[in-house]
């Protein structure tokens, strides 16, 4: 998680525009067509009109500003490589240095400040991502004390937005261990108000409103679970920029969340034609991965792993991997076990063990694969999920059905211990569905057969439980369910009960 938000906030230091026709002795409309060249990633194009910038306007910093923080699309596009991040930290010091002489002549220039405190952001976001906090902590702050110097000045510097939303919202998404010191340090998150900041840009922002979308999208994906909502904000910007796969990737991603794999599968395919191995390998695997979970998603396991093992093989670039690589190990390895090969899975499970990078969620599923081979029961669940993941309830309840009959009958492969997950998935689905009692009467029965050394699957009904009690305006059941998830959950679940408590208590 913490590459995933040093990557996002290197974003910080690039100020993203709307698409107007470049005139070639116009500065603006010159500096415009750059950017709308790097957001397509024709980097080169895009930074040779900022080096024709530099040239037309020798005292204005504004053409280095765009240029250093236009690296960061290097770094998306390529984060296993240390020679772009090289790159970037270089561009962005040596832009910095100028920009401090500019400040120091001309202190009330808000566009000198703006890019100044971009560009500090952006180092920090990126000592981050090498895992050289105090350098993050110190570039980050000097960067937010800038900024909020220029919207002191001017409420309606809307661009400024982006970078300060960012920061007040992962200020209080980030793991509860780092959360322990942020009062020490002076890190003061708000998620409210980080995310108030960056709908703002996106609506009011003169220079910043794809960046904000961009954002958004990403908290509305990965934390907010607003699957929908970032799934309109990454076709606008996929509409907008149709060459910058970042984008499409994450419209596919979203195709996929919310159940139509199908739609993912035709997102992705036309970005794995064999010169984009060349020009994005990077993209490319991910791609990749995200085709094996689409096919994985409609229980289509071998071409599942063609795709994965394609995201895998060979995704080392100097000793580096793609964010995906060991969710797809991971993955990997469960299609092969579906697929009766243990021997193969073991040896992908085992790429995921000890990493320093895999999140708590993740090493919990791989040493529970490791530690126990996939019984028949498992088996079946795996793809009754799938049909829930991709809306086909009805298959997925007869799966459910199924299992608990040879429960009953006392199966080989199908223990009374499994009784509970049975439940729990049943559950999923009415609550899906919007039967609320129907899916706390499962989740209960879950609860009951619950075997003791069950905490993680625990935590989880609790959770749900909560949701439920939660939807149907029970607000006491939904916070007692909700810290009964708090106290057994992992700090991923923890955070997404902080959120999901903080709507209601406010």
């Amino acid at each position: 998680m913490l590459n995933r938000i040093g990557i996002i906030t290197i974003l910080l230091g690039l100020s993203s525009v709307e698409v107007f026709p470049a005139e070639p002795f116009d500065s603006d409309s010159l500096a415009l067509h750059g950017v709308h060249l790097i957001y397509n990633l024709q980097i080169e194009a895009g930074m040779a009109c900022f080096d024709q910038l530099m040239e037309s306007e020798p005292d204005n910093p504004r053409g280095e500003f765009l240029k250093a923080a236009s690296y960061y699309w290097l770094v998306l596009t390529a984060m296993s490589d240390p020679v772009t991040g090289k790159q970037f930290q270089s561009a962005c010091e040596s832009a910095i240095d100028r920009l401090n002489q500019y400040v120091k002549h001309e202190p009330e220039n808000l566009d000198y400040q703006f890019y100044q405190g971009s560009l500090y952001m952006a180092l920090g976001g990126y000592y981050g991502l090498q895992k050289s906090w105090w350098n993050a902590y110190w570039k980050g702050k000097k960067g937010k004390n800038i900024l909020q110097r220029v919207v002191a000045q001017d409420s309606t510097y809307y661009d400024a937005y982006v970078s300060l939303g960012m920061y007040y919202y992962y200020s209080e998404m980030m793991p509860k261990l780092l959360k322990f010191f942020a009062p020490l340090l002076g890190i003061d998150g708000d998620r409210q108000k980080g995310l108030s900041y960056l709908k703002q840009a996106a609506e009011h922002g003169t220079y910043a409103v794809a960046q904000a979308k961009f954002c958004l999208a990403d908290i509305y994906l990965r934390w907010e679970k607003h699957v929908y909502t970032a799934r309109h904000l990454f076709r606008e910007l996929h509409e907008a920029y149709p060459h910058n796969w970042v984008f499409q990737l994450g419209l596919a991603d979203c195709y996929r969340r919310v159940g139509q794999p199908r739609r993912a599968i035709a997102a992705l395919q036309p970005l794995i034609v064999p010169e984009h191995s060349t020009t994005h390998p990077e993209l490319v695997r991910v791609a990749y991965y995200l085709l094996g979970r689409a096919y994985y998603a409609l229980n289509e396991f071998e071409v599942a792993k063609t795709y994965f093992s394609r995201s895998v093989a060979d995704s080392a670039l100097n000793g580096r991997h793609h964010y995906a690589y060991f969710s797809a190990c991971y993955h990997l390895g469960v299609t092969q076990e579906l697929l009766g090969d243990r021997h193969a899975a073991l040896e992908a499970y085992q790429r995921v063990t000890g990493e320093d990078d895999v999140s708590e969620q993740l090493q919990t599923h791989v040493q529970n694969r490791i530690a126990q081979p996939l019984l028949p029961i498992d088996q079946e669940l795996i793809q009754g999920e799938n049909w829930y993941y991709s809306r086909h309830y009805a298959k997925a309840m007869d799966i459910y059905h199924r299992l608990l009959a040879q429960i009953a009958r006392q199966e080989e492969g199908y223990p009374s211990s499994k009784r509970s997950e049975v439940h729990y998935q049943m559950g999923r689905v009415h609550y899906s569905t919007g039967h609320y009692h129907d899916a706390i009467h499962q989740f209960d029965l879950a609860l009951h057969h619950l075997p003791a050394a069950e905490r993680g699957l625990k935590s989880q009904i609790h959770f749900r439980l909560g949701t439920c009690y939660r939807l149907l305006g029970e607000a006491e059941k939904a916070l007692s369910e909700y810290d009964r998830a708090y106290k057994l959950g992992d700090s991923y679940l923890r955070t997404e009960v902080d959120r999901v408590r903080h709507g209601i208590q406010h």
